[in-house]
């Protein structure tokens, strides 16, 4: 059975300076991601991906993309080729998405569900997954962002929001070691310019701002991994300047392979409980700062 990709006619996915920033429960595995998760409730994230990767406008209608909303609400997405009905589980909790009826089932619970197939992925509208999960999904206007807070979650926001963001095709290359033997490796995607702006509505102070950064593999649901083994650290560093309320940083790059998304946290020392414990960690040697 074949399900070939949605003809959009003239309609073309609109993904200009759309932000994803989801609070809630947050599994922390450690800085190499190989420790047993501690899960920390609250944690406020922003999830960049490339672009395309990412959700869209269309028509008038926000689309969130489905195998990384599940997988960020720690969800286990499988589906096969020949089947049209996706199974999303976790703990004891099952939602079957069919990609052909365009319906998602929740226990008795069953709704229609606006779907697309756009670059080999699935879509839901933003209003079906809030039907489905009953979390509080919406769309903030002036600021182009998603904000996805789970179930239980408080409604605070970040000190920072990121302003605008921008998106470029790059290749970023690597070195790594085998057995003693040096070899070479290209990742394909985007580079990501964003900017941030102050939103807390006091100065933020010199070496205060710090952020915290991982990356996922999307297909696997771990942490991003190298050909020759091992995976990538987990970022953390902090804004070298004083920030006061409405002020931009400047800019900041970041870069993000296809099938791989990044999660940014950003706290200020001594008041956000994710921060605090974090920082509690020893630093990797070439933390610098940021700015």
């Amino acid at each position: 059975m074949c399900f070939p990709p949605l003809t959009l006619a003239d309609s073309i996915p609109n993904y200009d300076n759309i932000k994803l920033l989801f609070t809630g429960p947050f599994a922390d595995y450690g800085p190499f991601g190989d420790a047993d998760p501690v899960i920390i409730n609250d944690v406020l994230r922003f999830i960049l991906t490339p672009q395309k990767e990412g959700p869209f406008i269309l028509d008038g209608r926000v689309y969130l993309p489905m195998r990384l909303v599940f997988q960020i609400l720690g969800y286990d997405v499988k589906w096969q080729k020949d089947n049209p009905i996706i199974k999303i589980s976790k703990n004891d909790e099952e939602i079957a998405v069919d990609r052909v009826g365009k319906t998602v089932q929740k226990g008795e619970q069953k709704i229609s569900a606006p779907m697309l197939l756009v670059n080999d992925r699935y879509y839901i509208a933003l209003r079906a997954f809030s039907e489905v999960t009953g979390d509080d999904i919406r769309w903030e206007n002036d600021t182009r962002t998603v904000i996805y807070k789970m179930k239980g979650a408080k409604g605070v926001l970040p000190p920072v929001r990121i302003a605008d963001i921008k998106y470029k095709d790059t290749r970023e290359s690597y070195r790594y070691a085998v057995n003693n033997q040096i070899y070479e490796a290209t990742l394909e995607g985007n580079e990501i310019t964003y900017t941030l702006k102050n939103t807390s509505g006091v100065t933020i102070a010199k070496d205060s701002l710090i952020r915290l950064s991982d990356t996922w593999n999307l297909g696997e649901n771990k942490k991003a991994s190298i050909p020759g083994g091992g995976v990538t650290v987990r970022g953390y560093d902090a804004y070298k300047r004083e920030l006061k309320p409405g002020d931009l940083t400047s800019e900041q790059e970041i870069f993000t392979a296809y099938g791989n998304y990044v999660i940014l946290i950003f706290g200020v020392a001594g008041k956000d409980e994710y921060v605090n414990r974090v920082s509690s960690y020893p630093l990797p040697p070439d933390t610098a700062g940021w700015e």
